[in-house]
């Protein structure tokens, strides 16, 4: 009899713990921008490994579902889905979710071959150059004024690969992205010594940071809010963060 007692008491402990984590899984809405977020990826990406790990210190499981972005966010606004991932701040954006801490640096920089002689200070500096960029990008409102006063000359194209295909076949002598995935894209289109005649300049152009956005239309959004921050500062207390954006430099994505 006891020994059915303990059984009995076995199954329904873990009856309320299933029943308790099923509860705790949180609907994550991003979508495709390699490495940081790809359904072709480990772990989804740099950027759903962070959170599913900060989330899962705090007790929470992170379940990323793919979409096209315009899609994510109002999934999200619309209280469809817990969250998404990963945005830049913005007014209009905070009208509808409660923005995480910080997690990670996105830095765009100058791309250009090695061969290149460059420098620059500010954008008086580029006049000289031919600079590629990419239709629809959000760039600094002082990259813009700089196009719109013609201080500088840009040859718009329509995604990053015929951007850098143009730096390479010396059409134009610059083009400008984040950093990561400048590289990301570069190895996936050439062998490692071409990707090799590719720098970058240690003055970025823009430095921003991303973050998880919790929907308001969630009546513990705040709650959860705290929960994912309390998780993403003990990763990066431990240095684990660090040591994931290592990874997927690396290619270990």
């Amino acid at each position: 009899m006891r020994i059915l007692l303990i059984i009995i008491e076995v199954m329904l402990t873990t009856s309320l713990i299933s029943k308790l984590y099923a509860e705790q899984t949180l609907r994550i809405a991003t979508g495709e921008f390699p490495p940081y977020n790809s359904k072709s990826l480990k772990h989804g990406g740099l950027m759903p490994h962070i959170i599913k790990e900060a989330f899962a210190i705090a007790g929470y499981k992170a379940q990323f579902e793919f979409y096209p972005w315009k899609r994510a966010y109002q999934m999200s606004a619309d209280g469809i889905v817990d969250a998404t991932a990963q945005w830049l701040d913005s007014k209009e954006r905070r009208k509808h979710h409660f923005y995480s801490d910080p997690i990670v640096e996105e830095r765009t920089t100058w791309i250009y071959l090695k061969e290149t002689t460059f420098d620059w200070d500010s954008y008086d500096d580029l006049k000289k150059y031919r600079i590629a960029a990419i239709t629809g990008y959000t760039y600094t409102p002082e990259f813009y004024d700089a196009v719109k006063n013609k201080n500088i000359k840009v040859q718009f194209v329509l995604r990053l690969d015929q951007s850098l295909r143009l730096v390479l076949e010396k059409r134009v002598d610059l083009t400008l992205e984040d950093m990561d995935v400048a590289y990301f894209k570069l190895r996936k289109l050439f062998p490692e010594n071409v990707v090799a005649q590719f720098t970058t300049h240690s003055k970025p152009v823009q430095i921003s940071y991303n973050h998880l956005l919790i929907s308001k239309a969630k009546p513990d959004a705040e709650k959860v809010l705290k929960l994912f921050n309390y998780g993403l500062h003990k990763l990066k207390e431990k240095g684990v963060i660090n040591k994931y954006i290592d990874n997927s430099r690396k290619g270990l994505y």
